[in-house]
């Protein structure tokens, strides 16, 4: 499990990352903490979960969202209870690790985002 600092607006959360997860998610609990306007997360958007079941994710947008030196705006983010004892905020998923050429360097526990020129 690789965990990582994400900064939305002006506050830090911790993420896993999830190459499996189309979306970025967080916990209710984590979007309260961090202030976000909860009425704007009104979009409904089919997901595959494990094990072939899907689920419908409730989907808004933040206005920034930065890992490290990445910067990204406009950034779609659903709401996902995760399981009780789960220390973290939420996942980061595809939909801001595909903007980048990613690598995960296990040994050092650490993500690393590249530019990805636009063809």
């Amino acid at each position: 499990m690789l965990l990582v600092p994400v900064s939305i607006g002006d506050r830090i959360v911790t993420m896993m990352v999830d190459t499996g997860a189309a979306f970025t998610t967080l916990t209710p609990r984590a979007a309260t903490r961090l202030g976000l306007d909860l009425s704007g997360f009104v979009r409904r958007v089919p997901i595959f979960a494990a094990g072939g079941a899907t689920i419908e994710l409730t989907v808004g947008q933040v206005r920034s969202l930065r890992v490290g030196a990445a910067e990204l705006y406009d950034v779609d983010v659903g709401l996902m209870a995760l399981r009780a004892g789960v220390t973290f905020d939420g996942l980061l998923g595809v939909n801001v690790l595909a903007r980048f050429r990613p690598t995960i360097d296990f040994r050092r526990a650490t993500l690393i985002l590249r530019s990805e020129p636009l063809r």
